[in-house]
């Protein structure tokens, strides 16, 4: 029994290194907070102890083009919107922002129009904006359903026809698609393989965060055991991330979907040793923790 409580005793919290910002508060969004993330949150409940570092840096492009389309009538030159991360509901709400008058718009909201999303978190961020700015509730569509560019393709190719109008014209106008400099083209081929038409506007860019290298060190020298976990989001996080450990003292490694840990395994030639099965805090905590019991 002494033995069992001495055991008990000396176990500890595997640490875990989320390679991203926490998530900015619902009541503040100007501010982080780590106790508030969902990932941090869902981590500790499983026992895990998680650590946060930011690696990139983001500032908005091209904002008074996408408020030009708004104060146009997205509605007449679009057949729907499509958003792939909270940076483009970031862009999308810092266009209204610049509207004047959005209740004399002839389309405010967009509101006849679907919005697809890649999964829960763009989706809810998309809920938490002002009622002019989105269409009704349910015709925010994919957060369920999309959790990846390729499943995005695929819900829209299914879904995107039953919501325009049979043998309309409207047809045969475009998606927008607000995307970042470093979008992949794997939705926009899929699409095009379904003969759906799809206009990309970057909306926002990203740049390494001034202070990654000084930070990295921060943490580790502050992380005592070493990490267990590094959680990447991103093959961009993953590139800047990587080169600061050696092949030899990476602790294990996890990847939020399958374009990074395609990244991980073909390119940056590593181990990828677990994968959420979608881009949620639920389905990585089952992955860490299938992986770690499968290490006994």
């Amino acid at each position: 029994m002494d033995e069992e409580r001495e055991e008990g005793q000396t176990q500890r919290r595997r640490v875990v290194l989320l390679v991203k910002e926490p998530k900015k508060s619902d009541s503040d969004s100007s501010s982080a907070s780590e106790d508030g993330d969902p990932y941090g949150i869902a981590l500790r409940e499983a026992g895990y102890e998680a650590i946060y570092l930011p690696v990139l840096a983001h500032r908005l492009t091209n904002i008074p083009e996408l408020r030009r389309i708004i104060e146009s009538g997205a509605s007449s030159h679009y057949s729907g919107l499509v958003f792939t991360s909270q940076r483009a509901v970031e862009a999308w709400k810092e266009a209204w922002t610049g509207v004047a008058d959005p209740e004399s718009l002839n389309d405010p909201g967009c509101t006849t129009l679907p919005f697809y999303t890649v999964g829960p978190a763009t989706a809810a961020a998309l809920q938490r904006l002002p009622g002019h700015a989105v269409p009704s509730l349910h015709l925010i569509l994919g957060a369920q359903e999309a959790g990846n560019a390729i499943a995005l393709a695929d819900f829209v190719s299914a879904r995107h026809r039953q919501w325009l109008p049979e043998a309309s014209s409207s047809l045969v106008r475009p998606l927008l698609y607000l995307v970042g400099d470093k979008t992949k083209d794997t939705l926009s081929n899929q699409l095009g393989k379904a003969s759906i038409p799809l206009e990309e506007l970057q909306v926002y860019e990203t740049y390494p965060s001034p202070q990654l290298e000084q930070d990295i060190q921060r943490i580790c020298h502050a992380s005592r055991p070493a990490f267990d976990w590094i959680v990447l989001f991103s093959p961009s996080g993953a590139k800047l991330v990587l080169p600061h450990f050696s092949k030899e003292s990476l602790p294990k490694l996890a990847a939020i979907g399958p374009t990074t840990r395609d990244y991980l395994v073909h390119t940056a030639r590593v181990s990828c040793d677990a994968m959420a099965d979608a881009p949620n805090p639920a389905s990585l905590v089952k992955a860490l923790q299938a992986a770690d019991f499968s290490d006994g």
